[in-house]
């Protein structure tokens, strides 16, 4: 067995004990291609610190820079608000991710950036790597839209089109760590070409780039965001309307084929597109349950976390590599959302190790049922309460106890990330 990373680092081996853990804290940070959100989270999982900054720019080199840079303020961070060093790190980063290695990124031109290592040598604390999309899945099932629910996709929808395929309660990558691409599922055989290459994906008519650029090129005005011409759509522009239409049947198209295999509870829509709200939703409601004739189809909800899905699902997985679990409050003296949020529980004995293995085995708490109904109600759905604290305690769920899994479910041991991320490339931005 390998020297765990924390040993590696020089970091210190004792875990917080319970009458600490409400002072201990964790940083976490979540790469993007263009900007960096990070916060400093606590164990009972509230926000002590929250900001974001431009990622760096040009070349992997000044990218990586950029993020230890900041992990390492975002650690400063947290020794003021605590009074004691942070106890771990989660980094979120788009792109192919395995083994503590952010193998390939298209958007910050990097391979085989051993990151994890780079990072825990530089704050001497252990250090988790997992993958942006999967460590947002991660928050939403956690604190969020998808609390209790075993069998559910996320997809987050902006630039472009990504996903995180939750199956059985375990985040699933794949066998080569590229599952969730839903955004190149062709749904238009011989359609128009995609970024990548191919022809009729998804992302090259639903994405929020996509929607734009057919709009103009249709005679729209060229320029236009999103929910700029979904208002159009909605004020009868005809152009518009039939822009938006051929977005959301591609959606629905996409969900139909990904519920006919996988059968979930629950899609969960993510990113800037999910602003739109209920012009959204509702028609791909309708149109995802007339392409499904004999079934019922998953309910349809909109990501109650916001921007803060990925660096808290960042910071669960900084806890899990002190040997914690991060779950949300439940039962008769759960405080009302928007006040405490979630609990850190403690895994048994597992002690710090390499960030993200499997060794402590599974945790007790079993899945809630509170996340089964419709989370894309109302305030909730908005996140109002759980962007400011992760209060959204009252809804009951402790959620899965997967102690020692990562957070794409892999948990091998002697593996030393959270999980292998997607060939996305954070194309969902």
């Amino acid at each position: 067995m390998s020297e765990p990373a924390s040993r590696r680092s020089g970091a210190a081996s004792r875990r917080p004990g319970p009458e600490e853990r409400g002072e201990a804290a964790v940083v976490a940070v979540d790469v993007g291609g263009t900007s960096m959100k990070g916060a400093v989270v606590d164990g009972a999982g509230r926000l002590l610190w929250a900001d974001s900054r431009d990622t760096a720019h040009p070349g992997p080199d000044a990218a990586v820079a950029g993020i230890l840079d900041y992990a390492a303020d975002l650690a400063k961070q947290a020794a003021e608000a605590t009074g004691r060093p942070p106890v771990a790190a989660g980094l979120a980063v788009p792109g192919v991710v395995d083994s503590g290695l952010a193998r390939y990124a298209t958007n910050l031109g990097w391979h085989d950036v051993p990151l994890r290592d780079l990072a825990a040598a530089s704050l001497g604390i252990p250090v988790v790597l997992g993958h942006d999309v999967r460590t947002g899945a991660l928050a939403e099932a956690r604190f969020g839209a998808a609390r209790g629910v075993d069998d559910f996709l996320y997809l987050p929808i902006g630039t472009g089109i990504a996903g995180a395929l939750f199956l059985r309660g375990e985040p699933y990558p794949g066998a080569t760590a590229r599952g969730g691409e839903l955004g190149h599922a062709p749904v238009r055989p011989d359609g128009e070409v995609c970024a990548c290459g191919q022809r009729g994906c998804l992302e090259a008519y639903a994405s929020a780039a996509a929607v734009a650029r057919r709009y103009a090129a249709r005679g729209g005005t060229p320029g236009l965001s999103t929910p700029d011409i979904v208002a159009l759509a909605a004020a009868g522009d005809p152009v518009a309307a039939a822009v938006w239409g051929e977005a959301v049947g591609a959606l629905a198209t996409a969900l139909a084929s990904y519920t006919m295999v996988l059968d979930p509870v629950l899609v969960v829509v993510g990113g800037g597109l999910a602003d739109a709200g209920d012009a959204l939703l509702g028609p791909l409601r309708g149109r995802l349950a007339a392409l499904l004739a004999w079934r019922e189809p998953p309910r349809v909800v909109r990501g109650a976390l916001g921007s803060s899905a990925g660096p808290l699902g960042a910071a669960v997985l900084a806890w899990r590599a002190v040997g914690h679990e991060v779950r949300p409050a439940s039962g008769p003296d759960a405080p009302p959302a928007g006040v405490a949020g979630p609990q850190v529980a403690g895994r048994g004995d597992a002690g710090p190790d390499d960030a993200g293995r499997g060794d402590a085995g599974r945790g007790d708490a079993g899945p809630g049922d509170a996340g089964r109904r419709d989370a894309g109600r109302g305030d909730a759905e908005r996140g109002n309460g759980v962007r400011a604290g992760l209060g959204d305690a009252g809804r009951g769920g402790a959620g899965r106890g997967e102690a020692g899994r990562g957070e794409a479910g892999r948990g091998d041991a002697g593996r030393g990330d959270a999980g292998s991320g997607g060939a996305g490339g954070g194309c969902a931005g």
